[in-house]
């Protein structure tokens, strides 16, 4: 076999680069081969085959085979290893953010689960005894000073102030005859001692007139009282509850409570609180 023809490797770096590979890859020996045939290989550029003693064709040809398997391999190796990967651009810089940290005074603060409570819960009563006729408010809702919230059935309470002014009207109208009859006896005689006598029981009669026709009175005023707590009225600005007693159903002095109106211009809270957490506070 003929010497290869060498070529000058030295103005392309690419080619210098593949011939080292080349050179060290065929620098191994292969199976099979002699050790005059294996430096011969080793030359560079160059594929050389040794005979020692008698020809051995087959195996000379063999040799250069994988030699040249070899040489191949080694230029991939060459090949893939000789170029340069670009470089990767540098991470951007992260944004943080700073703060100064410096010693201060920090209030204590705690959560607990309370209950609110109104300074003032006033309940609503009835008054007076009778069917609930109405309930005129809204449950739950705000509800302002002298505004009506139920409604009892005002028709015995009026009945009662009709009859309280016909007797007033009576005793008055008794009151006049007194006088008359103190005053008649008096026009026809003209003796003193009678007129004496007369005056005296005349103002007797009179006194107790008067006194029939204040009681009437009073009768009379007691019954437009009464009259009056037949509408329910909130004495306070705040929010109503549930209403205690339906409507249609008798009011009386065991079941007189309606409702309860609570104001909130003050509230209280209420909260549970350990001996740990009151000496840490």
């Amino acid at each position: 076999m003929q010497g290869l023809k060498t070529r000058s490797w030295a103005a392309d770096p690419s080619r210098a680069c593949l011939r080292k590979a080349a050179v060290g890859v065929v620098g191994i020996p292969c199976r099979g081969a002699t050790p005059a045939g294996v430096a011969a290989a080793a030359l560079p550029g160059a594929l050389a085959s040794a005979r020692t003693g008698q020809d051995a064709p087959p195996t000379r040809h063999l040799t250069v085979c994988r030699v040249a398997i070899l040489v191949a391999l080694g230029f991939t190796v060459a090949l893939s290893g000789c170029g340069k990967r670009p470089a990767k651009p540098p991470p951007a810089p992260l944004e943080v953010t700073t703060i100064t940290v410096a010693a201060s005074d920090v209030p204590v603060s705690a959560e607990y689960v309370a209950q609110t409570q109104s300074s003032q819960a006033v309940n609503i009563q009835a008054r007076v005894s009778g069917f609930l006729d109405k309930r005129v408010y809204k449950e739950g809702s705000l509800v302002k000073a002298s505004q009506v919230l139920f409604r009892i059935d005002p028709k015995p309470f009026q009945a009662r102030v009709d009859a309280a002014a016909a007797a007033m009207q009576r005793n008055q109208a008794s009151l006049q005859v007194a006088n008359l009859k103190r005053t008649r006896p008096l026009a026809q005689l003209n003796a003193l001692s009678q007129k004496d006598l007369d005056n005296a029981e005349g103002q007797y009669e009179q006194a107790a007139a008067a006194a029939a026709v204040a009681q009437s009175k009073a009768q009379l005023d007691s019954a437009k009282l009464d009259l009056s707590y037949t509408v329910i009225r909130s004495p306070v600005n705040g929010i109503s509850s549930y209403a205690a007693v339906a409507e249609g159903s008798y009011v009386s002095p065991q079941n007189s409570q309606l409702t309860t109106v609570s104001v909130l211009s003050s509230m209280w809270v209420n909260f549970s609180l350990s001996e740990n957490e009151y000496q840490r506070i």
